[in-house]
Order: structure tokens, then sequence, then C-alpha cells
């Protein structure tokens, strides 16, 4: 079964386009086409699928009729297909292909738990939490929740204490070495997506620096930054500790006591 739904518009590279997907449910073999126009981006998939039967959204009910498609229920599969293009595409320069991979999907799960969480709401930039991921050789980086004032969600999670120090007493949004990954209202054509995929309507924004400039995000990173924030969800429900596991990868999020702080 093959079945087609279309979404738009999206930012990409600073113009509007309109994406129509195709995905073959019996071999998850994906067709993507976008377009400035919606028609357009129609027709082309009608052209990638020379003719074969499909089943499509409501929105393209008139549209393929004239293909002989007809309505059926969006399924799961198509939804996160749909999530997880608009988000690579609006993130393309941090995620890259990893964002369509399912590693990106697990990220998508673990921003979806902290959105409804709302750590913000418990923690504020100013009390630092570390992250300890255990799989191999234990690695400690340093969190910081914003989100309080009005201010977008956010979660920064940086190498060591000494950076976060430095963040603290500079005030300044300045990092040599961070993950930064924002939630900005879910009232675009991506939140929409999203929520329709994952229960959470947001509007993903995430960045890798190195050396202070933008970076591609390594698939090993997007995991790591998908268990920091499941964990951190996971410490804002009140429990002494959080914790979350994905993939093999464990990461303990607590608070950063100030004796640790001082001595960095």
């Amino acid at each position: 079964m093959i079945y087609v739904m279309e979404c738009g518009p999206v930012h990409h590279r600073g113009r509007e386009s309109w994406l129509v997907f195709a995905l073959d449910l019996n071999d998850d073999q994906a067709k993507v086409r976008a377009a400035p126009r919606r028609k357009d981006a129609r027709r082309e998939v009608v052209k990638a699928l020379a003719g074969a039967p499909a089943s499509c959204c409501a929105s393209l009910a008139d549209f393929g009729r004239q293909h002989g498609w007809r309505v059926a229920s969006v399924p799961e599969r198509v939804l996160k297909l749909a999530a997880q293009t608009v988000v690579g595409l609006e993130n393309e320069d941090t995620l890259g292909m990893v964002a369509y991979s399912p590693i990106a999907d697990a990220w998508l799960r673990s921003c979806a738990l902290f959105y409804e969480t709302a750590p913000w709401t418990a923690f504020s930039i100013r009390q630092p939490l570390t992250v300890t991921f255990t799989k191999e050789a234990p690695d400690t980086r340093v969190l910081a929740i914003g989100g309080a004032g009005g201010l977008p969600p956010t979660l920064i999670m940086l190498p060591d204490s000494a950076a976060y120090s430095r963040f603290s007493k500079s005030g300044e949004p300045h990092f040599e070495d961070a993950f930064i990954m924002g939630f900005d209202d879910g009232g675009s054509t991506m939140g929409h997506a999203v929520g329709l995929a994952y229960g959470a309507a947001f509007h993903p924004v995430v960045l890798r620096l190195r050396q202070s400039k933008p970076a591609l995000i390594a698939p090993d990173e997007l995991l790591h930054l998908a268990c920091a924030l499941a964990a951190t969800a996971s410490l804002a429900t009140g429990r002494p500790v959080g914790r979350a596991v994905i993939d093999g990868l464990e990461a303990i999020v607590l608070p950063l006591t100030p004796d640790a702080l001082l001595r960095s």
C-alpha cells in the first residue's frame, strides 16, 4: 500500500516550499517532492508513482480522486516521515542526513517528553544540572535550562562546569562548545507536523557549536542529546535522580552542587 500526504508551507534555505510524501508501507520506500507551489509538488509525486494505486490524506481528496486515490486515515509511519522531513529541512545545517535516521525519531520523542514535562518551570538557567552518560567510559557534562520569564524553552549542554561558569558570569550567550536545543511556539507547519506524530506541538530548533561555529551534529551526539532531554524530563517530575536509557546509552541527571561549581 502506498500512502500520500502533503505538508506546507515549510521554510527551507530562506524560501517557502510545499512537500508531498509518498510512502510504500510494504517496504518503507519513500518519495518526497518539494516545490515552491503546492500544485507542482503534487504533480511531481504523481509522476513518481507512475499510476500505482494509493491512499491519501483528506486535503488531497479532490486532487487524488483524479488519479484513483482514496482518502484514508494517515498511518503513524507517514506522520513520522512528515515530521522528521520538515524538522530536517528547517534544521538542515545542524542535522544533515541524521534527521532521517532512527536516532532522530528517538530525539524527537525525547523532545516531546521534555516539552510536555516543562523542566523550565522547576529549574532556572542559574540552577545548573549535571548529566552523566554511562555506556563505555562515564562522561559528565553540564546542563542549563532556560524558559523562565516568558523566554522560549531551551536546554543547553556544555562540556563541563568551567564552561557553565564562564557563561553564567558573563551573561553572554557565547559558547565555544555546546548543544543548544530550543523550543519555539508550535503554531507553525513544523509544530503541527510534530504534534501529529509525537503528541506535542512544538517547533524544535537545534544548534551544535564547535569552536564557536555552527557544525553538523554526529549521530552519537544526537543520541546523547536525546538521552539528556529525557533524563532532564525525568528529574523534573520530582524524582531525586533523572534517568533515561536510549539505545543502550544511559543518562543520569542531578543538580550541580554549589561546591562542585566552585571547584571548577
